[in-house]
């Protein structure tokens, strides 16, 4: 008699059709965390951007400057803008030269 490498035992196939679903929903939680990661990623980048281009303390070769440090260093680059180009922009308006 042979055995075939497929068992037709239910509750082993009940388990194995657990495991399955398990692993689906990690995967969809996991790509869910992804999506939202890159969605605020898109969202940060975007904001720095715009905040760039309508900052008024800023010359036109700083702007530039500032958006290709965002558009290079992708999360660092808006972290650093409002972290410490917005600050010196807003000070540059403060004391006109």
């Amino acid at each position: 008699m042979t055995t075939s490498p497929m068992s037709t035992d239910p509750q082993t196939i009940v388990a194995a059709l657990d495991a399955d679903q398990a692993s689906g929903t990690i995967g969809i939680v996991l790509g869910a965390g992804i999506a939202a990661a890159l969605a605020a990623l898109v969202v940060l980048f975007v904001a720095a951007i715009v905040s760039i281009l309508r900052s008024d303390g800023l010359s036109g070769g700083q702007k530039l400057g500032w958006t290709v440090v965002v558009l290079f260093l992708q999360l660092v680059g808006p972290v650093l803008w409002f972290t410490v180009g917005r600050r010196l922009a807003r000070d540059q308006v403060a004391a006109p030269r």
